[in-house]
């Protein structure tokens, strides 16, 4: 009987492992920095008109808007971690599941 329930416990284990790893296969931790802004497009840190990619534009979720609000002020600098899809088009990404915020500039 236990070896039963720990054969079914190890299967479960590793199944939501598996189904785990493939959900977050093109997602990565970055980091994007900038002037915070709030418009009708949502709420972003960057530049819209970067010419360099590591300064675009990223989105960051309604659900995690909140939290970067709460350490950052509209207008002002603000860094952002978080998980962004790997696959993301440049000025198109959007950082969910925020790590840290800051407003001091570490890069």
């Amino acid at each position: 009987m236990t070896k039963i329930l720990l054969a079914l416990l190890t299967l479960a284990l590793l199944t939501g492992a598996a189904s785990a790893q493939s959900r977050t296969q093109n997602e990565v931790i970055g980091t994007c920095g900038g002037i915070l802004h709030l418009d009708k497009s949502g709420l972003w840190v960057g530049d819209s008109k970067a010419e360099i990619a590591e300064d675009l534009p990223c989105f960051i979720t309604l659900s995690e808007g909140k939290r970067v609000l709460s350490v950052c002020a509209i207008g002002r600098w603000c860094e952002v971690a978080g998980v962004i899809d790997g696959n993301c088009e440049p000025s198109k990404c959007e950082i969910s599941k925020v790590t840290s915020v800051s407003r001091k500039i570490k890069r």
